[in-house]
């Protein structure tokens, strides 16, 4: 491929007829105004109908980490950050850099885990 990158080595006529003529600016794939996920904005792109036939990465990661995902159970993707003192992310739990920080953030990680409905009952 000479160095380029595979989509960029790939035939792609009307793609390249297109890319000239381009024009930048903002789409709303699902609805004006609503921000979705980027899974959710390819869906719609595809003429999908994310918001009816989609419900999320959860399922998927689930599998992914051989999880078993039964009908009728709910499975969500979470990201879980690091906070500083003014509530600002500063980094997720996964690289956070002061060893410290990634014990306690891991330590609550797991307290959230556990049991959810008795850590969003006490916030």
């Amino acid at each position: 491929m000479g160095g380029a990158t595979p989509l960029a080595a790939a035939a792609k006529p009307t793609l390249d007829r297109l890319a000239p003529r381009r024009a930048v600016g903002l789409v709303d794939p699902v609805a004006p105004g609503l921000a979705c996920g980027s899974d959710t904005a390819r869906l719609s792109l595809l003429s999908v109908l994310a918001a009816a036939m989609y419900r999320g990465q959860g399922a998927f990661k689930a599998a992914g980490a051989s999880l078993p995902v039964s009908p009728g159970d709910v499975a969500y993707k979470c990201v879980y950050a690091c906070v500083d003192d003014a509530g600002v992310a500063v980094d997720d739990a996964g690289n956070a850099k002061d060893a410290a920080l990634k014990v306690h953030t891991l330590e609550r990680f797991h307290a959230i885990v556990a049991t959810p409905l008795d850590y969003l009952a006490s916030e």
